[in-house]
């Protein structure tokens, strides 16, 4: 039980208008979204972080009618860590491509200013989806770009850490496979707790430029390439909490491969939140 950490959401509330525009390769209109399922899908996976870092630990954002990917909150922002220099709760905001989600920047806004939060706005027209696009791992800032975030955002990136005196290194990824627009769907760094588990990287090598591939080779790290297959079930999607780790059911290979390092695998059926383009890691938003 990991109670040191804690976690946003925001309940599930998908169900996409007639006019909603298809904005990622998951959604297919000829598949309609069961939002019953999609809520119960949603609420089975609150009861497994409940249980794993408890109740008080969870942070709830209210859900928006007019807003059904408000469910995955990852995208709010990019929460920065604190550090010897400060002790305040500080995020970059994001600012989102598609239209059918600029909406939901004042409401994530909003939230972080009333629980606390000093909040980093980026310059207007500056393309940035938040956590689902940077991921965080051993002082180093990973970033992802290709789809959404064109690579001249990570400029802005760095310079929003340096001003907040945040001394990393930014890496930038790039993503070649529109099926896996942020870096959240490829890749991602697991810390293990040096006794039963060892760090690992999960990613996708599928979704990355040859170039990419050869910055996450070197990485010290162990690394866990999943297949084609583990990747569109969302595998790489997954969310780390101490030795307990929270994924999508339906990989053939990868959640035994994490058995067998040592952490305790929870899969959960997300067939319904896939359809909307995420996951388990999609849906929750670190905020310690």
């Amino acid at each position: 039980m990991n109670r040191q950490i804690e976690i946003l959401m925001c309940p599930a509330r998908l169900e996409y208008s007639e006019g909603y525009r298809k904005i990622n390769p998951w959604m297919d209109k000829r598949y309609t979204i069961d939002s019953e399922a999609a809520e119960r899908q949603w609420w089975n996976m609150f009861k497994c972080i409940r249980f794993c870092i408890g109740g008080n630990n969870i942070r709830l954002v209210e859900p928006e009618a007019l807003f059904p990917d408000m469910m995955f909150v990852r995208n709010a922002g990019l929460v920065i860590p604190k550090n010897e220099y400060s002790e305040k709760k500080r995020v970059i905001l994001a600012s989102f491509k598609h239209e059918e989600r600029q909406g939901e920047r004042e409401f994530y806004r909003k939230w972080f200013e009333q629980n606390g939060f000093e909040i980093i706005i980026l310059p207007m027209g500056v393309v940035f989806e938040g956590g689902g696009e940077a991921v965080w791992w051993n002082g180093m800032l990973f970033f992802g770009y290709g789809f959404r975030a064109p690579l001249d955002t990570v400029v802005h990136i760095e310079y929003a850490l340096e001003k907040a005196k945040v001394p990393t290194d930014v890496i930038s990824l790039e993503l070649i496979d529109e099926r896996f627009y942020h870096l959240d769907t490829a890749f991602m760094p697991i810390r293990g707790d040096g006794q039963n588990t060892n760090d690992v990287l999960v990613y996708y090598p599928g979704a990355f430029s040859k170039g990419a591939n050869k910055i996450i080779e070197s990485l010290q790290i162990e690394r866990v390439a999943v297949t084609e297959e583990d990747a569109c079930a969302f595998g790489c999607n997954l969310l780390a909490l101490g030795n307990n780790i929270i994924m999508a059911k339906g990989t053939k290979t990868l959640a035994l491969a994490l058995k067998e390092r040592g952490f305790i695998v929870c899969e959960l059926n997300m067939d319904e939140i896939k359809k909307g383009g995420g996951s388990v890691y999609c849906m929750t938003l670190n905020l310690s």
